[in-house]
């Protein structure tokens, strides 16, 4: 009984939540600001705030770029906590997501101290960083599963584990869109989302529906990072592109 509450609950906050993602109109009018500070200004007037209560227009771009991370962590902890409590898990393990790239990068890299300074910057990446699977100092998620290999392979294989207690349905019915989405061009965006609207209208009510809802967020996620990272390095070009 508790746990069909807990459903219905989480599916009329992801609906309310699904009505207010940012569509085209907003994004075209955003377009127009060429610069990081006006541009986030107006996204905080549309519910694109919820990515930018924290962010500060002067920070140099690693810093843009960790606090955007820790932004999404805490849209994907507040949505795990909406779910029964063995659901959990499998829901938390999505706020890894902006961090694979970053630690594919440190793969690269020559991770012992003195080091890169972005690595140490953000707790959770230099708690792995050198492949050593300390805490992460209670900052972000915890990303020793991710040691020791490809971070994409890594993720899959533990959200997998994670999945089969609770989710026994979501390979099959979410599992390739969400990997597809996390991995997309943004080239294919439109597809995906499309894919992923369907997904979610059509498994309503259903515990699965997170994971599109979620796939959903991510994508309106990683559009509003390009756009904040592209006016934050590289303005000039921003601008070109909107004339």
């Amino acid at each position: 009984m508790h746990r069909r509450a807990d459903h219905a609950y989480a599916a009329a906050r992801m609906q309310a939540r699904f009505g207010q993602l940012a569509d085209d109109d907003d994004w075209q009018r955003l377009a127009v600001n060429r610069q990081l500070a006006p541009w986030i200004e107006q996204a905080r007037l549309i519910p694109l705030k919820r990515w930018l209560s924290r962010l500060a227009v002067d920070a140099r771009p690693h810093a843009l770029e960790r606090t955007l991370r820790a932004a999404w962590s805490a849209v994907v902890a507040e949505t795990a906590a909406w779910l029964p409590e063995p659901e959990r898990p499998a829901v938390a393990w999505l706020a890894a997501l902006p961090y694979l790239a970053p630690l594919q990068a440190v793969r690269g890299e020559d991770t012992r101290p003195p080091r890169l300074a972005w690595i140490d910057e953000d707790p959770a990446i230099a708690a792995v960083a050198g492949e050593a699977a300390a805490p992460s100092r209670g900052k972000g998620p915890a990303l020793a599963a991710l040691v020791g290999g490809d971070a994409m392979a890594l993720w899959r294989a533990e959200w997998r584990r994670r999945l089969a207690p609770v989710f026994p349905d979501a390979r099959r019915q979410a599992e390739p869109l969400i990997v597809a989405v996390a991995v997309s061009d943004p080239a294919d965006r439109a597809a995906k989302l499309a894919a992923l609207r369907r997904g979610f209208r059509r498994h309503a009510g259903e515990p699965v529906a997170v994971f599109f809802f979620l796939g959903l967020l991510w994508l309106e996620f990683t559009r509003l990072r390009g756009e904040v990272m592209r006016r934050a390095t590289l303005p000039e070009i921003v601008g070109r592109a909107a004339s």
